[in-house]
């Protein structure tokens, strides 16, 4: 019965509408892609300082306020997709609050006000100033480029440390298509903001790509060691050469009282 409602009101979609429906599902996607890092921390592939956190945050800002666009749209749809992704954006950002509140718990509550703070500062802009649906529009393009940068960051910091499992390929794969669907959209129904947003955001899923294959193909699966366990390193090592020191000196020790009783016998 509830199938068969979401059938019949999917019907009842424009062309546009239905467009935007897909964008927002390409968006929830893109936000489940992040998933992927997390798996890599639990498996000790990575550590939790080496997430891209920073694009997370991004993300999650850039899902607001696509939000509040598809509010002030009425379009209950995209709207669900995005409080989806919202959701899912702010239980990654909570994860990774708990393992940095651990290690520093200043920058964790730093952090937190600063995103609380941004996400008020989006909700009054764009409801309470703007309040406009061609204004919101333009506000959620300019989203997208910012969240696009802090993507380009992230494949810098990959390419300098020459390892692609800081990246996520699950992540570029979904921007490629909520690129292309946002190009779409731009062109069919002549939206320079959604097109060029969408234009610089396949070019960076492209570079994306390129440079997760480089990488791979260059250095290969490069075992990134978790910090904990470098610490752990260390100090095995510092161990070992504690104890080859203390067995070198009682081999001296006996060295010499073995002379000791032999200078007494003669």
């Amino acid at each position: 019965m509830v199938f068969d409602d979401f059938i019949e009101d999917l019907k009842l979609l424009d062309d546009e509408e239905i467009t935007l429906l897909i964008f927002g599902i390409f968006s929830l996607l893109f936000t489940c892609s992040f998933i992927f890092s997390y798996i890599k921390v639990f498996r000790h592939i990575l550590h939790f300082s080496e997430m891209p956190t920073i694009t997370i945050t991004f993300c999650y800002l850039n899902n607001l306020v696509w939000y509040f666009y598809s509010e002030q749209r009425y379009h209950d749809y995209m709207k669900y997709c995005f409080e989806a992704s919202i959701a899912i954006c702010i239980i990654m950002i909570f994860i990774f609050l708990y393992f940095q509140y651990k290690e520093d718990k200043i920058d964790c509550m730093l952090d937190f006000f600063i995103i609380l703070t941004s996400s008020w500062a989006i909700k009054k802009l764009i409801v309470d100033i703007l309040d406009d649906e061609d204004k919101a529009k333009i506000t959620a393009a300019i989203s997208v480029i910012v969240l696009l940068c802090s993507i380009i960051g992230w494949i810098i910091s990959a390419y300098k440390e020459k390892n692609k499992k800081f990246l996520n390929i699950y992540s570029a794969i979904c921007l490629v298509f909520l690129s292309i669907c946002g190009i779409i959209f731009g062109l069919h129904y002549e939206e320079l903001s959604f097109f060029l947003s969408n234009i610089i955001g396949l070019v960076v899923s492209c570079i994306y790509i390129f440079v997760f294959y480089y990488l791979k193909k260059k250095y290969g699966n490069i075992i990134i060691t978790p910090l904990n366990d470098k610490k752990e390193e260390i100090n095995d090592m510092d161990i070992k050469n504690r104890n080859q020191d203390l067995t070198s000196k009682v081999y001296e020790e006996d060295g010499k009282d073995e002379s000791a009783l032999l200078k007494k016998t003669k």
